[in-house]
């Protein structure tokens, strides 16, 4: 029935994804092949079979599986080394943005509990014993899949605009931002070019077909610029006056932050700032406080990655050779920290690690040693900002000189190739998770907020808030109160948890630290980065 709508409106293509053990609810197995005659003697529709098999397990693991086996490969060996002839045996898993241990008989017991509610077909438990990951996947899915037209229509409007620099994953969020905001029959418009669209008012009301096809395209639809609302406030005003604005919701990078933090200290002045707003963080450097990641950070990575696998492997069979390449990501190192932990690299500068002269040396030595075994080739990155002096050009003479004879470098500059490509799978689901909690937390706020029927007044700071994954769960954390621990001369977080990867990094680059250094310097390396902060780089 979904298919035949969606053809009536023009759609020349639908996709349906049937996992290998599908079963109806009395049990019977649904196979590919049942489902493609179905179609045919129903629809009439032309129809393919595509069997995927064992694709899905070839192929070169992504930034992130590469990120993560790490991560749970030291958590293991953590573990072991922790533990007594009486600690019961434990799996490493991941919940959230943590490494977490699980008891082993008791992650058995629930696989065994989930294919005992299969066969007795209590399949709503079933659901809930998968977790609640899979559990919220499953229901949002159910939910943008297919138009369902909305009980009544609320007299509730909401804009949304990207702001900033574009990232992945940017598009999935306002797709899935519009149809929730459709499903509860409120009036969603879109804004072109950010702020600056919003002063001139470029603001149009979509529908849910207007967003189709956004999920899987990089960059921003709606196009998107830095400008900050400071430069144009009046005209913005007169904008959600025009359209009776009552909640905004605007993703994107550091802008997007600082733009909504604008809003809400001129709310004194203006009361038609008195609205709910919310930002979805969205910028390959993921510098926005209230998140651990942001949309396009993993596309960015991904794609860094795969260009440093490509300038190794341009390396095979010649002589030896040393790579310096480096990455966007202004001051925030997060891109050449997790890129240099899913290559393998040898040393990774970034602005919140200070290091002297007597690092670079002891980093030189290490590659210079290295390159007198059978490995021929070394990676060094290079976040973008990291120092002022020992710029790019700085560390390829210093390399080369260093290593003449044994070793010669070569400069690579990453640049934009970083900003572009199509999202990846993580910033996909991720930007449509955003989208959905996103709105319906604007709703919610906006509930608590309503003076009368069609007059929302939210001054209260809670009522602006950057929405981020925050450890194990999604968080809402004012604006107000990030503005506190924000390094607003550098664009940065004034704590960032990214830092503890580096001591893995030097780990496993084999040159700094030891294991016991590793456990024990986790807790100081936070330390030591407010520090820097305080005191200047």
């Amino acid at each position: 029935e979904g298919e035949g709508r969606t053809r009536s409106r023009g759609s020349r293509l639908n996709i349906i994804i049937i996992a290998e053990g599908a079963i109806d609810r009395s049990g019977k197995p649904i196979s590919s092949n049942y489902v493609k005659d179905l179609v045919v003697q129903r629809l009439g529709f032309d129809t393919r079979v595509t069997v995927l098999g064992h694709v899905q397990r070839g192929g070169t693991p992504s930034a992130f599986d590469r990120v993560l086996s790490s991560k749970m490969g030291m958590e293991a060996v953590m573990a072991l080394l922790e533990a007594t002839p009486d600690t019961p045996a434990c799996v490493v898993s991941h919940s959230g943005n943590q490494s977490v241990r699980l008891p082993l008989m008791e992650c058995v017991q629930v696989t065994k509990d989930v294919q005992k509610a299969m066969d007795e077909k209590r399949f709503d438990e079933a659901i809930q014993l998968r977790g609640r990951s899979f559990e919220n996947n499953w229901n949002i899915y159910k939910l943008l899949a297919h138009q369902k037209p909305a009980q009544e229509k609320s007299p509730f409007s909401m804009a949304i605009l990207n702001v900033g620099a574009p990232a992945a994953g940017m598009n999935a969020a306002v797709r899935s931002a519009v149809r929730i905001g459709i499903c509860q029959g409120h009036t969603i418009y879109v804004v072109n070019d950010g702020f600056e669209g919003l002063a001139k008012g470029q603001v149009r009301e979509v529908g849910w077909h207007d967003v189709a096809g956004w999920l899987g395209r990089g960059g921003s639809m709606l196009g998107t610029k830095r400008t900050l609302p400071k430069t144009c406030m009046e005209k913005i005003v007169e904008n959600v006056r025009k359209f009776n604005i009552q909640g905004l919701l605007v993703i994107g990078g550091f802008e997007a932050y600082e733009g909504v933090l604008q809003l809400v200290e001129a709310r004194g002045q203006y009361e038609e700032l008195c609205i709910v707003m919310c930002v979805i963080p969205a910028t390959i450097s993921n510098n926005v406080p209230g998140t651990d990641f942001s949309l396009g950070s993993d596309t960015a990575v991904n794609a860094a990655m795969e260009s440093c696998d490509r300038i190794k492997q341009s390396a095979s069979g010649t002589k030896r050779r040393v790579f310096i390449v480096e990455t966007m990501g202004g001051y925030c190192g997060y891109l050449s920290t997790v890129t240099g932990i899913a290559v393998g690299a040898d040393a990774a500068y970034v602005y919140e690690d200070p290091f002297t002269i007597h690092d670079l040396k002891a980093n030189v030595e290490h590659l210079t040693d290295k390159m007198k075994t059978d490995i021929q080739r070394g990676l060094v990155l290079r976040n973008e900002k990291c120092h002022e002096h020992y710029t790019t050009e700085f560390l390829y003479n210093l390399y080369s000189s260093e290593g003449k004879g044994i070793f010669d470098c070569r400069i690579n500059v990453l640049g934009h190739l970083q900003q572009g490509g199509a999202p990846t799978p993580f910033d996909r689901n991720y930007g449509t998770k955003l989208g959905v909690k996103a709105v319906l937390w604007i709703v919610m706020a906006k509930v608590s907020s309503v003076l009368f029927p069609g007059r929302v007044f939210a001054n209260s700071g809670d009522t602006a808030c950057v929405i981020g994954l925050r450890k194990k769960v999604v968080a809402f954390s004012p604006v107000t109160e990030l503005k506190k621990v924000t390094d607003f001369e550098h664009r940065l977080p004034q704590e960032q948890w990214w830092l503890n990867l580096r001591l893995m990094l030097k780990m496993l680059a084999n040159y700094q630290i030891s294991l016991t250094e590793y456990i024990s310097g986790q807790m100081e390396h936070v330390t030591r980065r407010t520090l820097s902060i305080e005191k200047g780089f």
